[in-house]
């Protein structure tokens, strides 16, 4: 709860953190983006501490707290803004407002104080956005009274809830073909997919045949239309309104994100589909979807070898388990093992980008 004297004697002593953990997962995800981070402080509209990371409430982050809230009103300030904290750290601070404007509440992030580049502080504001969106509907519906339990599959569980390491079968498109079945129920599509030529990747996924009438676009044609503009201008494709000559194919609303490799090179893409009479797709699902485009590439860059594209060892054991699990009746089976001779004397006397040459 919110407390009005703070002991002077220490920078650790304040408020402490709510009984409840219900915004726990929020700061978890915090955490999943934002592995440095050191502090994480929910508040209220009314400046009660809702949940805090370190249990407690630091006195000079408070007092960040209270100055932002006087100074707000500044155009400027609205979308947040950065403070320096006693420690030298960055403390983001951003104000949580409904559709209406009304007041929320506020996050605050500390970051420690440590040399950065000079676009990590935009960086750092343009991953919490997702974040931020999904505050904003929780303390919307807390501040309404309504019960977060009613809503079927929000998007902070679509976010922390989607393990995409367990539950592995043989299949090492398993963990890929949860992730799009779980976007085309969330975001209420009816078809999804998600293409990956490197990888020999093509997953679909249809939906609620409810949800639009349209039939699924053509296999794999439109999807190298999509890859093709994806590698063009590195960014979301969003298209709410049918084209005589758009790539989304007819009588369908289009949201399609990059997925990247290792080295950020775009390589697939993950995409939904509805019917021209659905709801259209928001900025917002355009924010989660990028989200997820990461879990599906950092579920291919643990799958694949970023160098080769081979599959990786733990997928080659169980693809072949698989096989031998499913051999009906029990037969031959053989295997072609491939190794390179002297791979360290070409490191050692051209360097490794020489040896990855021969190993690709």
């Amino acid at each position: 709860m919110k407390s009005s004297v703070h002991p002077p004697s220490t920078q650790r002593t304040g408020a402490a953190a709510p009984a409840t953990d219900c915004y726990a997962p929020y700061g978890q995800l915090i955490k999943m983006l934002l592995p440095r981070a050191v502090s994480i402080l929910l508040y209220s509209a009314r400046g009660e501490l809702l949940w805090c990371s370190d249990g407690c409430e630091r006195l000079d982050l408070r007092e960040l707290r209270d100055a932002f809230e006087q100074e707000a009103h500044d155009e400027a300030l609205t979308r947040g803004t950065v403070r320096t904290t006693t420690a030298g750290g960055r403390a983001f601070i951003f104000p949580l407002s409904g559709a209406t404007g009304e007041a929320l509440g506020m996050l605050i992030v500390e970051m420690p104080a440590e040399p950065r580049r000079g676009t990590e502080d935009s960086m750092i504001t343009s991953l919490l956005g997702p974040v931020l969106e999904c505050l904003r509907d929780r303390l919307d519906l807390a501040q309404t009274a309504i019960d977060q339990a009613d809503t079927p599959f929000d998007d902070l569980d679509l976010l922390v809830r989607l393990d995409l390491t367990s539950g592995a079968d043989a299949n090492d498109a398993g963990p890929l073909d949860r992730l799009l079945c779980q976007c085309v129920q969330h975001f209420g599509s009816s078809f999804g997919a998600l293409a990956v030529p490197e990888r020999d990747m093509l997953l679909s996924a249809g939906g609620d045949p409810h949800k639009g009438a349209s039939q699924p676009p053509s296999l794999p044609q439109d999807y190298r239309h999509l890859l093709a503009w994806a590698q063009l201008h590195d960014r979301p494709m969003l298209v709410n309104r049918a084209s005589a000559q758009g790539t989304q194919g007819p009588g369908h609303k289009l949201l399609s994100c990059p997925v990247r490799d290792a080295h950020e090179r775009v390589i697939g893409i993950l995409a939904l589909f509805r019917g021209l009479d659905a709801a259209d797709f928001e900025l917002r699902d355009v924010r989660l979807l990028e989200l997820m485009s990461r879990k599906a590439a950092s579920a291919l860059n643990d799958q694949f070898d970023p160098l080769t594209g081979l599959a990786s060892h733990r997928i080659f054991e169980r693809r072949a388990q698989g096989l031998l699990d499913v051999l009906e009746p029990p037969g031959v089976l053989s295997l072609l093992y491939l190794d390179l001779d002297g791979l360290q004397q070409i490191n050692d006397a051209f360097g490794f980008t020489a040896g990855d040459e021969v190993l690709q």
